[in-house]
């Protein structure tokens, strides 16, 4: 998140999903040193209180934390619209949230294993990347994480590849269709 981080000016508002734990709290936290007010999301509530206690907050902004599940398309249009009844404004975003789960192959692969994978780290980063872009300010920012799988193919995580592929391809596909925003994907590992 280092290119988002660099950007960012003093009371910039930020949503970033995935944030209880991980890569997204770590952004969190290097975004609210900088002054950046931030709205998380993630499904774990308790993760998301502790969260919100170590952040920095700067001339009287407001982090906030909403749980959200990515999957619930009704969820994430939620907390958007919340992000900026509470924030005024939604500046950029972070779109950490993803799970990553069992070493199989595809010819053992279950329905619920590739659906899961799927609707997380795919679909779930849909929602919020359409909720986002009817929301953000002019100019604004998103960051997708992708992941090195992303971009190759990887013998025993099938599932995890085809919905890092596709964040890839959304990402790509949101910066050429939004072209008045800065919208790009990360990939640790790469």
């Amino acid at each position: 998140m280092a290119s988002l981080a660099g950007k960012v000016t003093h009371g910039q508002q930020i949503a970033i999903t995935g944030a209880a734990r991980g890569i997204a709290l770590s952004t969190a936290q290097l975004l609210a040193s900088r002054g950046a007010t931030l709205s998380l999301a993630d499904t774990n509530q308790q993760g998301l209180d502790e969260a919100i206690k170590t952040l920095t907050t700067s001339r009287g902004g407001r982090h906030t934390s909403t749980v959200v599940d990515v999957r619930d398309s009704k969820a994430v249009d939620g907390w958007v619209a919340k992000t900026v009844a509470d924030h005024g404004r939604l500046d950029a975003a972070a779109n950490i949230a993803g799970v990553y789960r069992n070493n199989v192959r595809l010819v053992d692969e279950t329905d619920e294993g590739f659906h899961f994978h799927m609707d997380v780290n795919s679909t779930g980063l849909f929602y919020c990347l359409r909720a986002q872009l009817q929301a953000l300010s002019k100019g604004g920012s998103i960051v997708n994480v992708a992941s090195a799988a992303g971009h190759v193919g990887v013998p025993g995580i099938g599932s995890y590849v085809a919905s890092k592929h596709a964040v890839l391809g959304l990402t790509r596909t949101a910066a050429k269709e939004h072209p008045e925003h800065r919208i790009n994907a990360v990939a640790p590992g790469v």
